[in-house]
């Protein structure tokens, strides 16, 4: 592009030509054409000034464009790796919550043998209550055994089963009583 300084330098020797070409009519077709040469020059150079300001603008629209891209990206790197570590925990969760449910079955599931084997218990200390005199002493101890259990049994909780134990020792009483038989 032209400079401002030299664009005003051209622009006062235009005006000298065209004093000097105004005096001589044998030049005045050089001189209209002279004229739109140097409009077509302005109109260029107005042209041209308009023209770098938009390339200013845009170059700064672009620069401002690629700063929002690159925080963009870098947020959205920063989602992936979240979305990630969430994905990993809700991935545990359930499989905890799996390991929980198996868990609380086996546990439901031994309870209810418990409680079978209880009914067993109390229907084979019903069936003692026919024994002899000598072994009722040993019945009316494991009735007692029983009323303790059942009521130590109420507060049963899946994470801790204690039970197993107490009924063996009743299963091994109700043994021992019924060879004695």
């Amino acid at each position: 592009g032209i400079e401002p300084a030299a664009f005003e330098a051209l622009e006062k020797e235009f005006q000298e030509v065209l004093s000097e070409l105004a005096g001589d009519q044998s030049l005045e077709r050089f001189r209209r054409e002279y004229e739109k040469l140097h409009m077509a020059l302005k109109a260029s150079h107005e042209n041209e000034k308009r023209l770098l300001r938009r390339c200013k603008e845009l170059n700064g629209d672009i620069v401002g464009n690629a700063a929002k891209v690159q925080t963009a990206l870098k947020l959205t790197q920063e989602d992936s790796h979240t979305i990630a570590l969430l994905k990993n925990e809700v991935d545990k969760t359930y499989k905890m919550l799996e390991l929980s449910k198996d868990r609380e079955e086996r546990n439901k599931l031994k309870i209810e043998n418990l409680h079978a084997e209880i009914r067993h218990l109390q229907s084979l200390i019903d069936q003692g209550q026919h024994l002899s005199s000598g072994q009722s002493n040993t019945v009316q101890e494991l009735m007692l055994q029983k009323e303790d259990l059942m009521r130590n049994n109420e507060p049963v909780s899946y994470t801790h089963l204690t039970l197993p134990t107490i009924y063996s020792v009743q299963i091994s009483v109700v043994a021992v009583s019924l060879k004695k038989k």
